[in-house]
């Protein structure tokens, strides 16, 4: 059952007037390569007067308001009142008071403006062009970049018309939270969820992962203080399952970021073995190396990468490259990063990954496992990247496995697709060194 915000008239046009101004501000941020998270955090440290709720509606117009910029921008100027009031509409399912401020001001320009949140994606092409009177022609392909429909992997069997059309309808809706029970846990992390009123959904094949569609302030829960429950997307979880590491052996985590696919090797070499989790910015090893503290896990070593010709050959019984990307598999949670990710960006990227993949395959023992992800959709970042490993890499062989959520068998290369969790898109791919290096 959807609430109906209850808010003094006064209150919701003051609202109405700071969220406007949260768009012109994060938007001018955005557009100098910043995230609208990191703007929209910052926004809020400087307006400490907003409450739990205000912020809320504040942060639901911002992402509404890049998720449906490539419609709006077409019929109004950019951060204009009616681009933002059109953009919440889309996404909201029931009237909220600022939102009404709003439309009482715009009246005259927005006519027939209602909350579409529940319309699917065709459906609310219809309303936005009604809102409008016509006055402009959009379409669904207006919602990503231009470049991006050349740029996007095609599945065999699927025209490409209408496969960009369904990865630009799955950016258009945000995924549920994702969250990883640590092994041994679960009944435990289950009870304390349902104790707390939280409603949720057990993946029906990967059992430690569940979805959470009401809003969820983690750190209040005693399993997440205490490392027996992770936020991590239903895609990543699959990069370690995909891993399928054994307990006592060696791993590195090449570029392991805050460590959530680290901790999930751990978890499922159950605290026997040795990870290596390395990046090259300090601050996020901090973070690991917090998250690290909370678990049960002594197997975790982390450090700063080193340079190439400071890693030993041969030495890892499996290497994880979760490859820096253009995240293009994550717009859908991150609606404003499509506008600020250029063909150039996935060019640069994909140079990055080919020298990082080189480089990861030598520290792979004969017989252990590369395995290569990135969550991005586009063929340039993927099977491109892989094309040329494969030429220069003769020792090492794809490895068939098994689809973690279809159970299907893949010959080594896996799709994830943001419908499918729904989640973020993912690409992985697994390989086994047959020999050493002649080179």
């Amino acid at each position: 059952m959807i609430r109906e915000v209850q808010m003094h008239a006064r209150a919701a046009q003051r609202l109405a007037e700071v969220a406007l101004q949260a768009v012109a501000d994060i938007e001018e941020r955005v557009a100098t390569g910043h995230s609208a998270d990191f703007a929209l955090k910052r926004f809020f440290h400087h307006h400490r007067e907003l409450g739990g709720r205000d912020r809320r509606f504040i942060s639901n117009m911002i992402f509404s308001y890049f998720r449906w910029k490539g419609w709006t921008r077409i019929a109004f100027d950019n951060h204009h009142p009616a681009a933002c009031l059109c953009a919440w509409m889309l996404d909201a399912d029931a009237p909220h008071p600022a939102a009404d401020a709003l439309a009482m001001r715009l009246d005259s320009a927005l006519p027939d403006v209602h909350p579409a949140g529940h319309e699917d994606t065709g459906s609310k092409l219809k309303s936005f062009m009604k809102w409008t009177s016509g006055r402009v022609e959009a379409s669904l392909l207006d919602l990503a970049p231009a470049w991006l429909a050349d740029e996007l992997w095609i599945p065999e069997g699927v025209s490409p018309a209408e496969h960009s059309v369904r990865c630009i309808e799955s950016f258009q809706s945000r995924p549920p939270t994702w969250l990883r029970l640590t092994t041994g846990s679960e009944d435990k992390v289950l009870d304390e969820l349902a104790e707390r009123g939280f409603e949720v959904q057990r993946h029906k094949i990967l059992q430690n992962a569940l979805s959470v569609t009401s809003p969820l302030q983690v750190t209040s829960l005693h399993s997440a203080r205490n490392g027996q429950l992770e936020v991590q997307d239903l895609a990543s979880q699959c990069v370690g399952v995909l891993c399928a590491p054994k307990p006592g052996e060696s791993w590195w985590d090449v570029c392991a970021g805050s460590g959530g696919k680290a901790l999930h090797l751990a978890d499922l070499m159950t605290n026997q073995g040795r990870i290596l989790g390395t990046d090259i910015r300090p601050g996020i090893l901090k973070q690991f190396a917090h998250r690290i503290r909370k678990t049960r896990y002594s197997c975790i070593t982390v450090r700063s990468a080193p340079a190439p010709a400071d890693v030993p050959t041969s030495t890892f019984d499996g290497v994880l490259l979760d490859a820096p990307c253009s995240g293009t598999g994550t717009w859908s949670r991150n609606p404003d990063a499509r506008w600020r990710t250029a063909l150039e960006t996935i060019m640069q990227r994909a140079e990055k990954q080919r020298m990082l993949l080189n480089e990861a395959a030598a520290t792979v023992k004969p017989g252990g496992r590369l395995v290569y992800s990135v969550c991005t959709i586009t063929r340039r970042e993927t099977v491109d990247v892989l094309s040329d490993f494969e030429a220069h890499h003769p020792d090492f062989k794809a490895l068939r496995t098994t689809h973690p959520l279809s159970g299907l068998e893949s010959d080594g290369r896996v799709w994830i697709w943001p419908w499918e969790g729904p989640c973020d898109g993912m690409f992985v791919a697994v390989y086994v060194r047959t020999t050493p290096s002649q080179g």
